[in-house]
This record gives structure tokens, sequence and C-alpha cells, in this order.
């Protein structure tokens, strides 16, 4: 998602899907798409 909705969005998802569960021992979130190498720019300041 990105642009400041995570991590609230992402939080609401995964207790949406943990209620539809009968029981959740843990929750795993992991992040697609982020460089480990960004460009400088006005969005990734040095």
């Amino acid at each position: 998602m990105g642009l400041g909705s995570s991590p609230g969005v992402t939080n609401l998802m995964a207790a949406c899907g943990a209620k539809r569960l009968s029981r959740v021992r843990e929750v795993k979130i992991r992040v697609g798409g982020v460089s480990t190498r960004p460009a400088p720019g006005p969005f990734n300041p040095p």
C-alpha cells in the first residue's frame, strides 16, 4: 500500500483475517517492493 497507510491498514487487514480463524498463534507480515538501495532524491533523503 505505502504512502503512509501502512502499518495501519496492514494491522487492520491482519486483525480482520485473524477474526475469521478459530485460533491464531502468530501473524507474520512481509514487505515487498521496498528497495534496499533507494536512489537519492526528494523522497529519499541521504
